[in-house]
């Protein structure tokens, strides 16, 4: 397998929604203070970033950057209120490995961030050995969010057909084209569904409704119990 170097981050899930909005497609508009173009402003940011002392484990890596409109701000405090309450638009959404951000570029100030778990080293390749995921050896490293009660139930409220069969700590595990409920202490598949890849002009026509899936449930026949 690839990917087996990296370290596999797990996301909270009602973040995971706003991720896939926000900075998917990254089409992102840089226009911060003094910037000459985009290579200098995005220094501009990472510099005043790696100021942080909090951050300081993260300089030098390469977060994804989007910039925060009234529509990605609508959204995001409609699935995690209490994460987004004090970002405004004009605010910078920062994803690291293992770290999610609200930055205030004119302030230089952190609004909020969050360190994300880290889910099982083998989690991957045991999901990889099973015949529905052939072709995903040499994938790039998924996005993983494990269910608890209060993700689940969000989950299944927004999308009862995909995560019906979903029990509290199973695996969510996301590519690009592909979405996989994966319970890992019984190396079992719940449900996996493909994924519509996104446009590359979905910046110029974002919405905040959210992405549906096309559940294979049916054909996968390994859901729980």
């Amino acid at each position: 397998m690839a990917n087996t170097d990296k370290k596999l981050v797990m996301a909270n899930l009602v973040l995971t929604g706003v991720i896939l909005v926000m900075v998917a497609a990254y089409v992102i508009d840089f226009k911060l203070p003094g910037g000459k173009g985009s290579g200098d402003i995005f220094d501009q940011l990472t510099a005043k970033l790696d100021a942080h002392s909090e951050l300081s484990k993260y300089k030098g890596a390469f977060p994804t950057v989007a910039k925060i409109t009234q529509a990605d701000l609508e959204f995001a405090r409609q699935n995690n209120p209490e994460f987004f309450k004090d970002a405004k638009v004009g605010d910078y959404f920062l994803t690291y490995p293992g770290l999610i951000l609200i930055y205030d570029y004119e302030s230089g100030r952190i609004v909020n961030m969050v360190e994300q778990e880290m889910a099982p080293e083998d989690l991957v390749a045991k999901l990889l050995a099973h015949a529905e995921l052939e072709g995903y050896a040499n994938a790039s490293v998924p996005l993983i969010t494990r269910l608890d009660d209060q993700t689940l139930s969000a989950a299944q409220a927004n999308n009862p057909a995909f995560f019906g069969q979903a029990r509290s700590g199973d695996y969510l595990v996301d590519w690009n084209d592909l979405s996989v409920i994966y319970d890992y202490g019984n190396d079992r598949i719940v449900n996996f569904a493909a994924k519509l890849v996104i446009p590359d002009d979905f910046g110029a026509c974002r919405s905040s409704r959210p992405l549906h899936y096309k559940s294979n449930n049916n054909k996968a026949g390994t859901g729980h119990d």
